[in-house]
């Protein structure tokens, strides 16, 4: 899913922010800065989709649905993931 320039851009964006922000001294703690910047990583990717799919739905007024019927925007409310 993610294209090969995509992937290399990511690797790049995270190198910098690791050369700015990481403080690991130990494997243990890159392990553990590993596992938080992928789950704040999976949030923001995650949110991003949400919000997203929500301005495209907005933008037809309505969504096509895999049963061949279509869903409208009726009332649009906020909506936000919530992670662990």
């Amino acid at each position: 899913m993610i294209r090969d320039q995509a992937d290399k851009d990511l690797h790049e964006l995270l190198s910098r922010w690791y050369a700015e922000h990481g403080e690991a001294e130990s494997l243990q703690q890159a392990e553990q800065l590993g596992r938080e910047v992928g789950r704040i990583a999976s949030q923001v990717v995650a949110q991003e989709g949400v919000n997203d799919s929500i301005a495209r739905s907005e933008e037809s007024g309505s969504i096509d649905c895999g049963c061949g019927a279509q869903a409208r925007m009726v009332n649009r409310g906020e909506r936000t993931l919530i992670g662990d």
